[in-house]
């Protein structure tokens, strides 16, 4: 049994409520550029609950060169964050994640905006033999395609994604610096759940921050880490080329820089 599973199985025994009989249970294949790993979603009509586990990735290019020809290196190993995500059918979204690298948990508030879709009429194709409907969107700067199921009437998928007539079964990045994709390995459906999909502010104990001011904070790192790193090429007589920042993540531009 992987790490991800021993997690899951934790939750389960974690903040214990009544039994939801009507939800549906998936687990995700989750790309981003060179990096696979599972992703879990546990949900019914109003409410989600997407966990993506811990895990090492192993880099065996370490250097990697794109499309204009310039070269950058790539670390060797990398420990990915465990994160829970609790969505209901409102804007209020926690997300709780625990940092391997500094043992450290946080947890946020973000009001995700709602995700306007658009249901493209007649595109449809087959995910593991359940037909599903073709939608798409801009969602924080990244344009996204989904295709999506109105056999299962569940309306939430992996990430933060919501808001479609049936459960969305394949997500897909189209311009986003790193392709993002998630697509289902495995569904069951009616399935029982004894757990609340709502996050428990009384048995967490520290501050609930902003999902901005995370943002806002990291960004700020960020730019006065390539301030660093230009100064000390001055230094040396060098010059670094300053280039406009950009967000590898899948949310590029948030609501509040607009």
């Amino acid at each position: 049994m992987n790490r991800f599973f021993y997690i899951f199985i934790f939750f389960q025994h974690f903040l214990f409520s009544q039994t939801i009989n009507n939800a549906v249970y998936v687990e995700y294949e989750c790309k981003i550029a060179f990096m696979v790993s599972e992703a879990l979603l546990i949900a019914d009509n109003n409410h989600a609950l997407y966990v993506k586990g811990s895990k090492d990735i192993n880099n065996n290019d370490e250097i990697e060169q794109d499309d204009n020809g310039y070269f950058k290196v790539l670390p060797k190993t990398i420990k990915t964050n465990t994160i829970e995500i609790y969505s209901n059918n409102s804007s209020d979204t926690f997300i709780k994640s625990f940092n391997p690298r500094k043992d450290k948990t946080t947890v946020s508030l973000d009001n995700v905006p709602k995700i306007n879709w658009t249901l493209i009429s007649g595109e449809t194709k087959e995910i593991r033999g359940i037909l599903c409907h073709k939608a798409k969107t801009i969602f924080r700067g990244s344009e996204i395609v989904a295709y999506y199921t109105l056999e299962i009437p569940i309306p939430f998928g992996p990430f933060k994604f919501k808001g479609l007539p049936g459960l969305i079964l394949e997500v897909i990045s189209i311009n986003s610096a790193h392709e993002y994709k998630w697509t289902i390995k495995t569904i069951k459906y009616p399935y029982s759940y004894s757990k609340s999909f709502n996050f428990d502010k009384q048995k967490y104990n520290d501050e609930i921050v902003s999902y901005k001011s995370l943002v806002v904070n990291f960004d700020k790192k960020l730019d006065e880490a390539n301030k660093k790193m230009r100064a000390k090429s001055q230094l040396r007589g060098g010059s670094l080329i300053s280039k406009k920042r950009e967000r590898v993540s899948i949310e590029q531009v948030y609501e509040w820089e607009k």
